[in-house]
């Protein structure tokens, strides 16, 4: 047997066997999960190393990792690769970052990535995944084909049998991620599928997350074949973020990806191609609206363009982009009128007197649209149309009136409408018919109840009731379409009517059509005896109830009181209303009269929770008829709490409510202004300064709760107002609320925009502001930041009232451009002695009028405050007086023009203010008389103004756009104004002039002049300016001078400055009398040469920028030059004119121009030689080219001496001609063109020979770093020095400099090839500080030349004491370092959190909660010390992070870092989020005593610390007690704060807890890990032995729940079972207890529940028992021999087949055992037929057989391996 094993193909098999086993141990151990998404294959990645869940950073993060991840977690191919945490942050370690799959790898760990643990993300890049297990094959895209299902490892199909189209088919569509859906064609529409059938009858509601939640029969269970296939066809394009899938922002599938649609050019016609592809109907609007989200970034952006005729959107030409942007005025958005909806057909009659002639009015009734319509009217049955009308898009109705002989003929209408946009005109269906039948009735809650009336001798007239029956009311009310009749009511509920009666004696049976079939012997006659009407109430009257609460709050508060209100149509009759809950059903019987149903809630409870609906019953003879049921109406019981979250204010951010022991967030949709007020007034935080509420990067994941909010503003609390029911909407979390509340407001004033001022402070409590120094520009950074109109005053001595709160700060001091008042200097009062009284607060009055989207402040659209918020200003009746009054308001002068106002288009109720009419006199806008309307379409033209004041500057350009011009040309200079829509004068200016040189008249259409200056000469040389004037109102208004042009003649002056010649230096001009720079922005050789010609200086060899010759001090004129090459003179060149730019003189240009120049050599001063020759570059043959030589080139470029002159192209060949060969110097000519040479003899000379030159001078600096890159060292540490220098290919001699230290400390000696000396510091001692430096010397023929020393390195030991300044602990604030023995900045460069982790660490504070930039805790007065740090996050001291030293003009105090640590911490527990809890005070850190502390308490503290949700508040001993004193006792929390500060508690005078130990916390994120053990402690049981499991966990929860996981043969179980005590004990017996096991807890805390981490696992094995060894034995022997005959039989028979077919060398592995001798199948059929089926067709070779042996006994391998595996 073990001779075998030199066998190649035994090897094969025994390796074959080894790496199954290897592959299973390694698949089992690797664990990935999906977490936090919709379904179990969906969510964030994350993945199991060192015991330790950990998330997936998304650098690099695509398709083809997901493909790995959904293989791995075996739920089918991968639908998304998705970042940014779009299943929400994890909050544990960061694994894996930089993963990059193929594809095709079994483990995501295969893939390549970083090292483990190493990343620069955060958990705002964590990755996620979407697998489908679900997918559409074969059809035109993803998003169309045959369904098919992946189950066991295998793609089946879905059978067509009792195929949901609706409900299943959509859902399809939905967990795909496509588009609606369109068709679900049956009959293999895409083909027939190949494998299984899984599903048949497949039915679902429609709410589930994946098909296979449906409801079906059993896997495999149908009676179908292939070609009951069932298919779907979704859509390739969407609509998102509207109403509903008929309007939204457009995406469409391109690439497997949603892309946003981005187009300039977005059209109707595209719009109806989208609504064409969606089946809905017609593209009514293109609108950008403000239930809309604006999308900005996007992975894939497509821009469409279609001729509107395409019935799909995939027919229209469209170009995708990745990774780009889309401006939100390009976003593609669509609103379709959806299915057209039958329009409504109603007939109305009158009598025209003087022609005495009977009028039919029809009057269709169509849904409105943005769109014009046309409506046809046509007789029943008629195809062609009566007439046809033209509505409008304001237009809901059309109207046609005929004159008809007989008012009462048979004659039946209808009514269809018609839409058009681009495209097929789009028809909607036929209304329903109508005919005249001169009955009806009036005066009752519907059509269908009333007083009867006849129309009779061209009137209407009351019915008398004598002798009328209910067999006549039966026919009246089929007449009219009502149904049946009720009742023939007496008494004339509905009033008697005007005018005389008609008496009838009709007799009807019941079952006529119309009553004009009823018979009647003398007709209709007038009575004036009549004592009563007929009255009616048909079945069709009964109408829906209406249900409602009052109050209409969306949450009450126990013990509230409500009333839940049933109303229905007054019907006069005795009813039975049913109110109904979930439970019960309320019944009250109202008498006729009565139509509302009151059910009174008194002292609510928990109990009464739950959804309301009601109905109502009638009964009238042998009957009980029932109205349909109403809406329903819930109750929720809770006294909600609101938060906003932000890391920097409680008084801003994401908008969530607490419900059901649940934070949730409230949808964006239907908030307003009205809403965030009454936010803001129950949070005591100001009033709502932001109009966008949407979150566009919201990493929210919980419950949306609310949607639909709607409050009148007067509420005091948000839960008073009425919503939607709580968790019924289909948001998602991009629209959820965001809000920014003011931190300042004003009491007491007439609106919100005036009165006394306060302020928040960082406490959350709000003051005052002293009047002393109080001025208008303070008063304007107030106004601006509330949003409201310009500061109109800033009065002090509480003009507003004294109000209550403390005067906190005085000497406001503000340039009025802040955008908020604490950005303003001031002086504080806290804990000063000054005094200002509260009789001397500051106030504000703002204007309660601004302008919107104009040019300057004094231009744009009219809002006005109204009703606690802004509503616009129509332009119906608006005039220059009105304008005049609203320029007054605001200061802005006198108005000029009402022309600026633009359409307002919101798709929603909307009041404004219309008819306005001022005479001009007044002095607000309020004064004015005018109708505040609502408008239920919300569309017209708002008010526009243009005021006088700071009349903006008119622009003044020339054409062509050069700075310097030919004498006897031509300039145009154009002077631009904004449209004001009035006659104006234009005036063009001269240098200092003060009379014009030119005055121009503009119309009221015409907005820019022009001033042609012709035959050019050097007087013309001058500065220009321009101006206009208008006149308005008796008023003149001239405007500011423009910024003036230059006109120079002639070629511009140059000269280099500061360089080592006169052909090289800074570039400066002169203009205007004197020298100035040029910026560097886009100055590249070719505007170089250009300067280089003009000074006769040869070429340009470089360009250089960033003030390389050093910073001028001039004005800098000139930037942005583009030459091309062709010009004649650098003033010809395009560029910005005089003194137009956004540079500093660190970016002064400059210029090396010379004869001669070395290329690409590694400096300027070494390279390929090359020589200017008739104005272009040539090299040089290196024939003979010596010492001597390259000397004259070193001499003529400035660059010392030569150190080595090479023939053989020692640098990069030359592409351009050869000029010189032969060149002999004697050294001394100054110029290599003076030396003896040939121009001809280059016929055998290549640029093989090019001529090369390494010249000494200015030696570039030597590079020197440190490693390890630490600030600081320690004592005894090593440090390596690196001195790093250009490549020359010579030997140089490299030494390292100490400061203060004559001598080298050391020398070293570098080869050609070498560049980099070392020089190790070690066992540092206090004499090693100091600075280091290096440089480097060549040397030639006894001539040395040194390179400049490296930049200086600093080595430092000790340790460098930080400190957080000016925060509101000592563990918070800016970040400061004491360094070379001062106090200093940090940079904001690259700062993050784990740079804040380390220093949170080295001050002992608790964990860093975020790394603030900006200076946001002030700014330092000190050095900038550091100006970037580089953390790992696992550093103990900020002196061990990678750091780089302050460089010039890189940072200021504007971007000195800060963090914030928490003041509260957990010590002892495993991780961050669990332990013992200390706190901060006094700068010092102590403990909080355990008494009265409970669950709220430690919920305050996980919130704070970031660590989820509290699930202990026992004492656990296991944390121990910590080191300092006791704090705090009697903590008392709420549970809602944002900061465990904000608790009330006691503090302690630190000598001990008295009635306590020591509070702990656990947080969900720091969970308990369970542990695992059993009996017996091996894991070997035999037949019939119990095994005992014991799960256990300390003993802190209220409820736990014990999962005992097992996996054994391939299926898992589990058994679940209450702990007590912290513990649980499971016994199974030996037989069915084999495999491995796991535990797992579920703790249950204050109504939530909390997964813990799995157990490490523990393996129980069956142990056979003693009197089987023998029986083993003989089948191990068995199995031996056969093993060995069949690979005896396998070798034979291979040999044949090897000599058969091909070589013995391509047959070394396993496919090579199948046997391919035809004379001995016969000998071998039964072994064959074992592995596959016996061969059934002709042409099957050898090679055919040997590989479907090989995959079958591959499959029977691998049972036999995991058969083994199971039992050994």
């Amino acid at each position: 047997m073990f001779a075998l094993w030199n066998n190649p193909m035994d090897k094969a098999v025994l390796g074959y066997v080894y790496l199954s086993i290897m592959g299973f141990m390694l698949t089992d151990n690797f664990q990935l999960r999906l977490v936090d998404g919709p379904h179990h294959c969906a969510g964030r990645v994350e993945v199991f190393h060192e015991n330790r869940w950990g998330t997936v950073c998304d650098d690099f993060w695509d398709l083809k990792d997901a493909v790995v991840v959904c293989k791995n977690v075996d739920c089918g191919p991968a639908l998304s690769a998705l970042s940014r945490a779009h299943f929400g942050k994890g909050n544990d370690k960061i694994w894996l970052d930089g993963v990059k799959c193929n594809g095709s790898e079994a483990l995501l760990t295969d893939c390549t990535h970083d090292s483990w643990g190493a990343t620069d993300c955060d958990h705002g890049e964590d990755a996620s995944v979407v697998c489908s297990m679900l997918r559409l094959a074969d059809g035109p895209h993803r998003c169309a084909g045959r369904v098919e299902l992946y189950h066991d490892n295998e793609w089946g199909t879905v059978c067509d049998e009792d195929w949901d189209l609706q409900s299943a088919a959509q859902l399809v569509c939905r967990q795909l991620e496509c588009g609606p859906m369109l068709s679900a064609p049956t009959g293999a529409h895409f083909g027939q599928g190949l494998g299984r059938i899984w599903l048949s009858n497949i039915h679902c509601k429609g709410n589930e997350p994946l098909l296979t939640a449906c409801s079906a029969k059993r896997w495999k269970e149908h009676s179908c074949n292939h070609d009951q296939d069932a298919s779907v066809i979704c859509s390739d394009v969407r609509l998102m973020g509207g109403t509903n899938h008929c309007n939204g922002r457009v995406e469409l599938l391109k690439d497997n990806q949603w892309g946003t649609v981005c187009s300039s050019t977005w059209s109707l016609r595209e719009a109806q191609v989208v609504c064409n592809t969606l089946g809905c109907g017609v593209a009514v609007s293109m609108p950008q609206i403000t239930w809309f989200p604006v999308i900005t970034m996007g992975s894939t952006i497509i821009d469409l363009s279609c001729n509107g005729t395409e019935s799909q959107i995939t027919d229209c030409w469209s170009n995708i982009t990745y990774g780009s942007y889309c401006l939100s005025y390009e976003t593609a958005y669509v609103s379709c009128s959806g299915i057209l909806l039958k329009p409504n057909l109603s007939l109305s009659h009158f009598y025209n007197a003087p022609t005495r002639e009977d009028k039919l009015e029809l009057k269709c009734a169509i849904p409105k649209f943005n769109i014009d319509a046309t409506v046809y009217f046509y007789k029943m049955n008629e195809s062609k149309p009566l007439t046809e009308k033209k509505l409008l898009n304001n237009e809901s109705y059309a109207l046609y009136q005929m004159t008809v002989l007989n008012i009462l003929d048979i004659t039946r209408y209808t009514c269809q409408y018609e839409f058009k946009s681009v495209g097929p005109a789009h028809k909607s269906p036929y209304s329903d018919a109508r005919q005249f039948v001169g009955l009806r009735l009036m005066d009752g809650s519907n059509n269908c109840v009333g007083r009867l009336e006849m129309y009779q001798n061209h009137r209407w007239s009351p019915v008398c009731d004598a002798s009328w029956t209910l067999q006549d009311s039966q026919v009246v009310c089929r007449t009219l379409g009502c149904g049946t009749a009720l009742i023939a009511l007496e008494g004339a509920p509905f009033g008697n009517g005007t005018g005389p009666m008609w008496m009838t004696d009709i007799t009807c049976k019941g079952t006529e059509s119309l009553h004009t079939e009823c018979h009647t012997s003398s007709g209709n006659k007038e009575t004036q005896s009549c004592k009563a009407v007929t009255s009616i109430v048909c079945s069709g009257a009964l109408e829906k109830a209406n249900i409602s609460l009052s109050p209409p709050h969306m949450a009450f508060k126990k013990k509230d009181s409500l009333e839940v209100k049933c109303s229905l149509p007054n019907l006069h009759m005795n009813t039975t209303v049913y109110l109904k809950t979930k439970n019960y059903t309320f019944i009250e019987r109202l008498p006729a009269g009565r139509s509302t149903a009151v059910l009174a809630l008194r002292d609510l409870q928990l109990w009464y929770e739950g959804q309301y609906g009601c109905y109502y019953e009638v009964e009238y003879p042998g009957h009980i008829l029932r109205s349909p049921d109403s809406e329903t109406v819930h109750i929720f019981v809770d006294d909600l709490k609101w938060a906003l979250r932000s890391s920097y204010s409680p008084c801003s951010g994401n908008l969530e409510v607490y419900h059901n022991d649940q934070w949730g967030t409230v949808c964006a949709r239907g908030w307003d202004l009205r809403d965030a007020h009454v936010l803001c007034r129950e949070l005591d935080c100001g009033y709502p300064i932001d109009m966008v509420w949407w979150s566009w990067n919201s990493q929210e994941n919980g419950p949306i709760w609310l949607h639909e909010v709607s409050c009148n503003g007067t509420e005091s609390r948000l839960q008073e107002c009425q919503a939607k029911p709580f968790g019924t909407n289909d948001c998602n979390h991009k629209e959820d609320v965001n809000v920014i509340c003011s931190e300042v407001r004003l009491l007491d004033g007439p609106n919100y925009c005036a009165g006394r001022l306060e302020v928040l402070t960082e406490n959350h409590t709000w003051g005052a502001v002293c009047s002393e120094n109080w001025d208008l520009q303070d008063a304007q950074v107030v106004c601006q930041n509330l949003g409201c109109g310009p500061a109109l005053r800033a009065p002090g001595s509480s003009m507003f009232g004294h109000g209550s709160r403390p005067i906190l700060v005085t000497d406001m001091n503000c340039t009025g451009s802040e955008g908020q008042l604490k950005q303003c200097q001031s002086v504080s009062l806290t804990n000063s002695t000054r005094k200002c009284g509260t009789a001397d607060s500051a106030g504000v009055v703002c204007s309660a009028v601004k302008l919107l989207k104009g040019l300057s402040r004094c231009s744009g659209t009219v809002e006005l405050f109204h009703e606690g918020q802004w509503m616009p200003v129509s332009s119906r009746g608006w005039d220059i007086w009105d304008a005049q009054v609203v320029c007054k308001e605001i200061g802005c002068g006198f108005a000029v023009s009402t022309k600026e106002g633009t359409a307002y288009g919101r798709r929603t109720s909307m009041l404004w203010l219309e008819d306005v009419n001022c005479n001009g006199t007044e002095s607000q806008l309020t004064d004015c008389k005018g109708n505040w309307n609502e408008h239920i379409d919300g569309y017209g033209e708002t008010a526009g103004v243009a005021c006088s004041g700071h009349l903006s500057k008119p622009t003044l350009i020339h054409l062509p756009a050069v700075v310097t011009f030919e004498r006897g040309a031509s300039v145009q200079l154009n002077c631009t104004l904004p449209h004001l829509y009035l006659n104006t004068s234009v005036y063009f200016y001269k240098a200092s002039r003060t009379t014009p040189v030119a005055v121009r008249t503009l119309s009221s259409s015409e907005n820019y002049a022009v001033y042609t200056m012709s035959y050019l000469d050097t007087s013309d040389a001058a500065k220009y300016t321009c101006t206009f004037e208008l006149e308005n109102v008796g008023h003149v208004f001239k405007s500011q001078e423009s910024n003036p042009i230059y006109i120079s003649i002639g070629e511009l002056q140059f000269r280099l400055v500061n360089g080592y010649n006169r052909c090289n230096g800074r570039v400066e001009v002169l203009h205007d009398g004197q020298w100035g720079t040029i910026c560097d922005d886009m100055w590249d050789i070719e505007d170089a040469n250009m300067v280089c010609k003009h000074l006769n200086c040869g070429l340009a060899i470089l360009a250089p920028g960033n003030a390389h010759f050093g910073e001028g001090s001039g004005p800098i004129w000139l930037d942005e030059i583009k030459c091309t090459g062709n010009e004649s003179h650098l003033g010809q060149c395009e560029m910005e004119p005089w003194q137009k730019h956004n540079c500093y003189h660190s970016e002064d240009a400059g210029v090396i121009c010379s004869g001669v120049a070395l290329k690409d050599g590694p400096t300027f001063c070494a390279g390929r030689v090359e020589v200017v020759h008739k104005a272009r570059w040539t090299t040089v043959c290196g024939r003979g080219w010596d010492l001597q030589d390259a000397a004259v080139v070193c001499k003529q470029m400035g660059c010392g001496f030569a150190m080595s002159a090479s023939g053989a192209s020692q640098f990069k060949h030359g592409k351009v001609p050869m000029w010189l060969s032969d060149v002999n110097c004697r050294e001394t000519e100054s110029n290599i063109t003076d030396c003896l040479a040939s121009t001809g003899n280059k016929q055998n000379c290549s640029h093989e020979e090019d001529a090369s030159v390494v010249c000494s001078g200015q030696l570039p600096r030597p590079t020197l770093s440190r490693s390890p890159t630490s600030i600081l060292f320690n004592r005894g540490d090593k440090v390596q020095l690196n001195c790093t220098i250009p490549k020359f290919d010579v030997k140089s001699v490299v030494y390292f400099l100490k400061e203060n230290i004559s001598d080298p400390i050391t020398v070293k000696t570098l080869s050609r090839e070498e560049i980099t000396a070392t020089h190790t510091l070690g066992e540092l001692k206090t004499s090693d500080n100091g600075r280091y430096s290096c440089q480097y010397e060549l040397g030639r023929q006894g001539q040395n030349f040194k390179s400049p020393e490296s930049a200086p390195v600093k080595v430092l030991l000790g340790e460098m004491l930080i400190r957080l300044v000016d925060g509101p602990h000592h563990c918070a604030g800016r970040v400061e370092v004491f360094y070379n023995n001062q106090w200093g900045t940090i940079c904001d460069d690259f700062w993050d959190m784990d740079d804040a982790v380390v220093v949170c660490k080295q001050l002992r504070c608790g964990i860093a909660m975020s790394a603030l930039n900006r200076a946001h805790f002030g700014k330092g007065a000190g050095p900038i010390s550091l100006e970037t740090i580089v953390c790992k996050g696992n550093e103990s001291l900020l002196s061990e992070c990678q750091a780089e030293e302050i460089k010039r003009n890189h940072c200021n105090h504007e971007e000195d870092a800060s963090v914030v640590c928490a003041d509260v911490k957990l010590l002892g527990g495993p991780g961050n989020c669990s332990g013992t809890v200390e706190v901060l005070h006094n700068d010092q850190w102590g403990q909080v005593c355990g008494h009265n502390w409970d669950l709220q308490n430690a919920e305050v503290v996980c919130r704070s610390l970031g660590c989820g949700y509290a699930i202990s508040a026992v004492n656990i001993a296991q944390y121990g007690h910590g080191p300092g004193p006791f704090w705090l006792e009697d903590v008392i929390c709420d549970g809602t704060e944002t900061s465990f500060s904000k608790c009330k508690t006691t503090f302690s005078t630190g000598v001990g807890c008295i009635n306590g130990t020591d509070a702990t916390v656990v947080c969900s994120a720091d969970i308990l890990h369970p542990n695992i053990s059993m009996e017996p402690e091996s894991g070997e049981v035999t037949e019939g032995q119990a095994l005992i499991i014991r799960c256990s966990v300390i003993d802190i929860y209220e409820r736990l729940t014990f999962i005992l996981h097992q996996i054994s043969n391939g299926t898992s179980s589990s058994l679940f079972a209450p702990g007590s005590n912290g513990s649980v004990v499971f016994t199974m017996t030996g037989g069915n207890s084999t495999g491995n096991y796991t535990c797992q807890y579920v703790a249950h805390v204050g109504g939530r529940s909390f997964h813990s981490p799995h157990t490490q696992t523990l393996q129980v094995t069956l142990a056979p028992p003693s009197t089987d060894y023998t029986a083993v034995l003989v089948i191990l022997a068995l199995i031996v021999v056969v093993a060995a005959v069949v690979i005896f039989l396998n070798r034979k028979n291979l040999r044949r087949c090897i000599h058969k077919d091909s070589g013995l060398e391509e047959y070394t592995n396993l496919q090579d055992m199948e046997n391919c001798d035809d004379s001995n199948k016969r000998d071998t059929t039964d072994t064959a037929e074992r592995y596959f089926p016996a061969e059934g067709k002709e042409g099957t070779t050898c090679q055919d057989h040997s590989i479907a042996a090989t995959d079958s006994m591959n499959e029977h391998s691998a049972m036999i391996d995991n058969e083994l595996l199971v039992h050994d």
